[in-house]
């Protein structure tokens, strides 16, 4: 199947790595499952249908097929490989915010997406999304602003602090809340 892709043009490259011959490489890559593909940021394991395949090669250099994939992985259960992406890749973490604030997202997606920023708590590169995630203070959707607050907290930065208060402001009773608790943990810190 992928050597279809490479006659076709649409994959220019293709390496195979046999695990049984270079177990080494695979315990330092982190690989527990085959057949794994990797392209790019996006790693794909057990069996793909070509018409999956070709769907993110497609897609490989654009920018919401970040976002994409990681509902994707949130969607399929699949937070361990979405965890060990961003550890590999922290510099996908915008990405998460940009689906965080997707209308309509489904329940296990967002608690998905809470759980990867709890597991970069602190982090320069949370940190980083203080201005972004300041921007969307006034979103429509409360659910969205309780989200925003906990984020802000788990930048662990006295910087989120000064958005935070303006939440202290909004007309949901959570959002108050969360954000009167977030400030709460910064001011100890």
């Amino acid at each position: 199947m992928l050597q279809q892709l490479i006659q076709e043009g649409t994959v220019d490259n293709l390496d195979v790595i046999d695990i049984t011959q270079q177990p080494d490489l695979a315990e330092e890559r982190g690989i527990r499952s085959v057949p794994l593909l990797e392209m790019g940021a996006l790693t794909f394991t057990g069996e793909q249908s070509l018409k999956e395949l070709r769907k993110w090669v497609v897609r490989i250099s654009d920018p919401e097929a970040l976002v994409d994939y990681y509902e994707k992985l949130l969607t399929d259960g699949e937070l361990a490989t979405a965890e060990s992406m961003l550890q590999k890749n922290p510099e996908t973490l915008a990405s998460l915010l940009t689906l965080i604030m997707r209308d309509e997202l489904p329940l296990q997606v967002r608690i998905g997406v809470v759980a990867l920023f709890e597991g970069v708590v602190g982090k320069v590169q949370l940190q980083k999304l203080i201005p972004d995630l300041s921007g969307q203070l006034t979103h429509a959707d409360y659910r969205i602003r309780v989200d925003i607050a906990h984020l802000l907290e788990l930048t662990g930065s006295r910087e989120a602090i000064a958005p935070l208060n303006k939440l202290l402001q909004d007309e949901n009773s959570e959002v108050r809340e969360i954000a009167a608790e977030a400030i709460e943990t910064l001011e100890a810190i």
